[in-house]
């Protein structure tokens, strides 16, 4: 996704859609308990008055967990609980200025701390943790100029703030500020859509490290098309990213669909991307442990992929092929006994297939897939530190009455916990069930037992997974 999104965008993109105010203003909440003294509650209040659209929302989740380390004989090891806490806030406002014409703003802030295992500079009996401050807040303005034009101005800022607590008195900082103006325009023509856009992109670090650089410009052009014509369907984007820190970069997709019939059709598609260390990557605070490294290169890469997918009435199914390659791919590794630094790797590539299947069978509701690739270091022919070759997921659902009963499950194969694939990881297979019932139109209840079965198992050498653990909550959504 970089050739639409940036170096952000070199894994692809989630998105998300956050609620917006419509109809009469509503409230909803829920609120749930589980093992681990894991407590959970959010909140949200919404609607529209007249040409005002609003939403806020709230949330906490805290637990107290686990130990990081389950290993007893690792220096690090501490019996106990390494506890997780996190509040955060949401809102947005969108006024109609007239039809066509919207201005908006928007604001999101997250603190969490989370509590680990080490034991160096301090014993490990000392209460090591992380807490961080995520914010983000945005103005914007939306106008359909033209029938055919639609336009967005977007200003924004966003904060990383972290410290580190690794030993009594004062916590090592560092901290990230960024601010992005972007202005995007989509054009509907008799040929197909074009996107236009241009964004720039500052950004800011400071704390107690030394930085060989304190701040980058990212300037950002892009451009898009996408349009069908009979069976055919094309999609086109590039990107140019100058920043000032790593120099310039091109990138860009091309994608082509045929529709063999109703039901079946086959994409083909290639496309470049790359990746600017983040600050963190470059300058994290050194202790015993880990470091940033401020010699990293950027990741650049190149894919390919071609698909098949059939959407019927009630299932849908695809295969898709594909072929990564990427060079100078940055992965934390273990540069020296217990000591982890993010790294380039010289030439990396990762090929597989992915199968997927979501449909109803009988009144089942089943949602199934399985990932078989190969990702290896291209120089060495080892396989890429803690990236299993296979792995598989199945979820089937039915609802009776008022009730909506459902499992999961997971596998994943073995994979190495080292560079140098000395250390395995053993495969593992989880199931988790769930179960809701609804009282009424606006109550329900809804619980859940993960990892049924008690598997122990590690995606870290030494590092605990959850174990049996079970959550139950109560949900609240006027209609």
């Amino acid at each position: 996704g970089s050739s639409l999104y940036g170096s952000d965008a070199i894994g692809g993109v989630i998105q998300i859609f956050t609620k917006t105010g419509q109809g009469i203003p509503k409230a909803h909440f829920s609120a749930g308990t589980g093992s681990n003294n894991t407590q959970r509650v959010s909140g949200g209040y919404g609607g529209q008055i007249g040409d005002t659209r609003f939403n806020l929302e709230a949330g906490y989740l805290g637990s107290d967990s686990f130990s990081t380390i389950g290993n007893t004989a690792n220096p690090d090891y501490n019996a106990d609980s390494d506890a997780y806490r996190n509040t955060s806030f949401s809102a947005n406002v969108a006024q109609t200025i007239r039809p066509g014409h919207e201005l908006g703003f928007t604001a999101f802030n997250s603190n969490g701390a989370v509590h680990y295992d080490a034991s160096y500079p301090s014993p490990a009996s000392f209460d090591y943790r992380s807490e961080q401050t995520l914010s983000a807040y945005s103005i914007y303005s939306k106008n359909r100029f033209l029938p055919d034009w639609s336009s967005q101005l977007r200003f924004g800022i966003g904060t990383d703030d972290t410290l580190t607590f690794s030993a009594p008195g004062t916590p090592s900082t560092i901290r990230t500020d960024q601010n992005q103006l972007s202005w995007q325009n989509d054009i509907t023509t008799g040929l197909g859509n074009l996107t236009l856009g241009v964004e720039q992109l500052l950004q800011k670090v400071r704390g107690d490290t030394a930085y060989a650089v304190t701040q980058r410009t990212i300037q950002s052009y892009l451009a898009g098309y996408q349009g069908h014509a009979g069976n055919h369907a094309l999609q086109l984007n590039v990107r140019h990213d100058s920043n000032s820190q790593f120099g310039n970069y091109d990138t860009g997709s091309l994608a082509y669909g045929y529709q063999f019939t109703p039901a079946w059709r086959a994409n083909v598609g290639i496309g470049t991307a790359f990746k600017a260390p983040t600050f963190n990557d470059l300058y994290w605070p050194a202790d015993a442990f880990s470091a940033g490294n401020p010699n990293l290169l950027p990741e650049t890469s190149r894919n390919r992929e071609a698909s098949v997918h059939y959407d019927g009435e009630n299932h849908h199914f695809s295969i898709v092929y594909f072929d990564n390659q990427i060079t100078n791919l940055i992965d934390w590794a273990e540069t020296s006994p217990w000591f982890y630094q993010p790294t380039n790797i010289n030439q990396a590539r990762i090929t597989g297939t992915t199968l997927a299947y979501q449909g109803l069978i009988g009144g089942f509701r089943i949602r199934a897939s399985l990932d078989l690739q190969d990702p290896k270091d291209s120089n060495t022919g080892l396989q890429l530190q803690r990236r299993a070759r296979e792995h598989a997921a199945l979820a089937v659902n039915k609802k009776v009455g008022a009730w909506d009963w459902g499992a999961e499950l997971s596998t994943s194969g073995s994979r190495y916990n080292d560079t140098a694939n000395t250390v395995i990881l053993n495969a593992y297979t989880l199931l988790n069930l769930n179960a809701g019932y609804r009282i009424n139109q606006e109550w329900s209840v809804q619980g859940r037992i993960n990892n049924v079965f008690d598997k122990q198992y590690e995606l870290v050498r030494d590092y605990n997974t959850p174990g049996t653990n079970l959550f139950v909550g109560v949900h609240y959504q006027p209609r």
